[in-house]
């Protein structure tokens, strides 16, 4: 076995990650819809030099996801309801990868002060699209994250048929 090699996670469910783990897994699977974007920008430009083209010009350190967006948005055949999704996943990327995950403890009393209820849940910060901060359930942003990269997958294969998204150049 070689000792530099780093494993696949063995874990089934999200709910066996850990925080750390669970950022990780939110970057993976933003990864794996970047390779596939990468893939259809190919198709459509047709690069003389594929391999370059992918490695140097579409290499996120030079083309940002967001930039990498413009050109999809101007890609005819592309279907422009996947662009929100896109940019939905991104930001909610941004959020596990930026914002703290802490836990809440919301206690609800009777009019006696009697204890009704304790809820104990992991909490992340969040910017609303109207500039304020939002307290949100981490597993409730998990699973939106979860379902939407899915359909984002499922839409980039059908994007552009043609194209084989498992596989570079």
């Amino acid at each position: 076995m070689n000792e530099d090699r780093i494993s696949k996670s063995e874990k089934k469910s999200l709910s066996e990650y850990n925080t750390l783990e669970l950022r990780g897994w939110i970057i993976e699977q933003f990864c794996k819809i970047e390779f596939q974007i990468n893939q259809i920008i190919i198709n459509h430009i047709k690069p003389v030099n594929c391999e370059d083209f992918e490695r140097i010009i579409l290499n996120s350190s030079i083309l940002s996801f967001g930039n990498k967006i413009k050109i999809l948005k101007n890609v005819k055949d592309f279907d422009q309801k996947t662009i929100g999704k896109l940019q939905k996943a991104a930001s909610i990327r941004n959020i596990f990868a930026h914002a703290s995950i802490y836990e809440s403890i919301e206690i609800d009393f009777d009019e006696e002060y009697n204890i009704n209820n304790i809820d104990v849940s992991c909490k992340i910060d969040i910017m609303t699209s109207d500039e304020k901060i939002s307290s949100q359930n981490v597993v409730k942003k998990l699973d939106e994250y979860y379902d939407l990269t899915n359909s984002i997958i499922e839409d980039l294969s059908k994007s552009l048929p043609n194209v084989h998204l498992d596989a570079p150049c």
